[in-house]
């Protein structure tokens, strides 16, 4: 697949890909700009919608000329085919290759004064809203001739196609997005707003006032998320805050950071990410200690011939490893029970998904896959498999987001207002028998930390984790501050071959204290299976930790509400998560 789709998917269009594709003559940019997109059209999701809009409109053009090629071409979409006026990328394809083809030659399109000129080169650099050809200096106004000139030069041609397109791709990115008014925008600022500049007006004069106008807008952002976490930390009584020996607040001490922030941080509600070295120093080395040690969380150890089994599948060489995997995993006789027997299954599937790979002549592991692929090829194996067999809950994804989110944003609704969904997540564990939500991750392609695609998915989960705490809070009935402090809720981010395990909880006042608790890794080779090894411990240690929580949120609660209703219990205070204000929701 060619790397002009790695970009948006609402970004391509058929003059974007002709202007990057390298690869010569013309006919074969076209095969490989349709094979890509066939490619893409196997996926599921909004690169799929759109490769399968853009497939149809090329092959709609070749379909309306088959009168005169004798030949009848497929259509594969009803939207086509009821299109009045479709526009055909084929048609502009070939207008693309005739404008180029003329300026290249010396023709009547394109025409180039030489001797003022330099040649012009082989491909023609990318020009916002489709001007596919024009010389680094000097050009000919026929040969500055835009997306929308050639397409009024073909009567079945219309721009309304290409908005009708946009738009349905927009929709599908928007519906989290525009209505979800906690959705972090760490996209470029070019790739979120669209330049909409006339072709007469100058092209610098409209470049500042987009920029004015961005700049206008950031502002307008800055100072709503201000705002929102101001107004929610008056809220916080003084008596409800957490105080240190040293007789600071935590609170305050975060508040103090985060106002003069005007760029989104966790801090903002009111997380205190013990993994940020920035927000640590801002506590001495006795009231860090403080920090990280007060009612803190362990996971619960796992059995030692667990252990014992897992250490069977240590070896050096694929071959070994092949041979161990290829031993049963019951011992003679042993008829398997699910309850007694699904871990060490769980073990064995795990090692014999990896010992395929890496027997393979191409490993696949250490290629650039998809996120799709690393979802169903690694990492479902991984943490899915483990936690499947807790049958207080079920594991997937939200496809209907998340329940805990859904609830925060639609708190201050009424009626005639549309409901807003809650979060969209790759893996959500929900109890069964009610809206309660355990654990949530993230998965993504990239390996880098510093990537804004990790960034962004990171405060994300982070904050959907506040989001399941508080809600698991307000179900429950009154009970005392030590069992609420008892609680908390999970999170896995995985990039790439590697993941981290999160733990939130609230050790004292109104903070929800993060803390990173383990390390994940899924090795490309062998010689890294002692990581593997170690991953898979730590996923029966999290599964431990899971069941813990369960036992203590649904154990005895009929038992309290209908014999200890009017008991001494209090209710929690809560400190809402602050939204992630939206450029779609600020008034112009």
């Amino acid at each position: 697949m060619h790397k002009y789709f790695d970009c948006k998917c609402n970004k391509w269009n058929i003059v974007g890909f002709l202007n990057e594709c390298d690869i010569e003559p013309f006919d074969k940019k076209i095969d490989e700009y349709l094979k890509s997109l066939e490619k893409i059209d196997r996926e599921e999701g909004r690169r799929q919608k759109k490769a399968h809009q853009l497939l149809d409109r090329y092959r709609k053009a070749r379909s309306s000329l088959s009168h005169k090629t004798g030949v009848r071409a497929p259509v594969t979409s009803s939207v086509t085919c009821c299109s009045k006026n479709p526009r055909p990328d084929y048609k502009i394809a070939k207008s693309w290759e005739k404008e180029l083809n003329g300026m290249m030659n010396g023709g009547k399109l394109g025409t180039i004064n030489e001797q003022e000129n330099p040649p012009l080169r082989r491909t023609p650099r990318k020009i916002n809203r489709g001007i596919y050809a024009e010389n680094s200096n000097k050009v000919n106004n026929t040969s500055k001739r835009t997306y929308k000139e050639i397409s009024d030069e073909d009567p079945e041609v219309n721009d309304d196609d290409d908005d009708e397109i946009d738009d349905e791709i927009d929709e599908d990115d928007n519906e989290d997005d525009c209505e979800d008014d906690d959705e972090n925008d760490y996209e470029d600022d070019d790739e979120n707003e669209d330049e909409d500049v006339d072709e007469d007006d100058d092209e610098n004069k409209g470049e500042d006032d987009n920029k004015d106008k961005k700049a206008k807008e950031r502002k307008k952002l800055e100072k709503k998320l201000i705002d929102d976490f101001i107004s929610r930390f008056k809220a916080i009584n003084a008596d409800d805050k957490w105080k240190l020996p040293s007789g600071r607040f935590v609170e305050d001490v975060l508040y103090d950071w985060a106002v003069t922030h005007r760029s989104e941080t966790l801090a903002h509600s009111f997380i205190l990410d013990t993994d940020c070295q920035e927000v640590m120093d801002l506590f001495s080395p006795e009231e860090k200690e403080t920090i990280l040690n007060t009612n803190k969380k362990f996971f619960p150890a796992v059995q030692d011939d667990i252990k014992k089994y897992v250490m069977k599948y240590y070896k050096k060489n694929v071959d070994d490893l092949r041979e161990t995997v290829m031993e049963p995993y019951l011992k003679n006789g042993e008829t398997y029970n699910s309850k007694l027997h699904y871990d060490l299954e769980w073990i064995h599937l795990v090692f014999n998904k990896f010992v395929i790979e890496w027997e393979q002549g191409v490993n696949a592991l250490a290629e650039d896959n998809l996120e799709a692929w690393i979802v169903s090829h690694v990492w479902t194996f991984i943490v899915n498999m483990a936690l499947k067999d807790i049958e207080e809950t079920k594991i997937g994804k939200s496809d209907g987001g998340s329940f805990a989110s859904k609830m925060r944003k639609n708190k201050k609704r009424k009626i005639g207002k549309s409901i807003i969904r809650g979060r969209k997540i790759d893996i959500l564990l929900k109890l069964r028998n009610s809206s309660r939500e355990i654990l949530a991750g993230e998965v993504a392609r990239t390996g880098d930390i510093h990537d804004k695609k990790y960034l962004g998915d990171r405060i994300k989960l982070l904050k959907l984790m506040k989001d399941m705490f508080d809600t698991i809070i307000e179900s429950l009935p009154p009970t005392t501050i030590e069992n609420y402090e008892s609680l908390c809720t999970f999170g896995i981010q995985l990039f790439k071959n590697k993941g981290t395990v999160y733990i939130m909880d609230r050790p004292e006042g109104m903070i929800s204290r993060l803390t990173k608790k383990a390390q994940l890794e899924a090795p490309i080779y062998i010689e890294g299976i002692r990581e593997l090894i170690l991953s898979i411990i730590t996923m029966l240690e999290l599964k431990n930790a899971i069941r813990g929580i369960i036992q203590k949120i649904e154990s005895d609660e009929l038992e309290v509400q209908v014999f200890q209703r009017n008991n001494t219990g209090v209710r929690l205070p809560l400190v809402g998560t602050t939204p992630t204000p939206r450029t779609s929701l600020v008034k112009k």
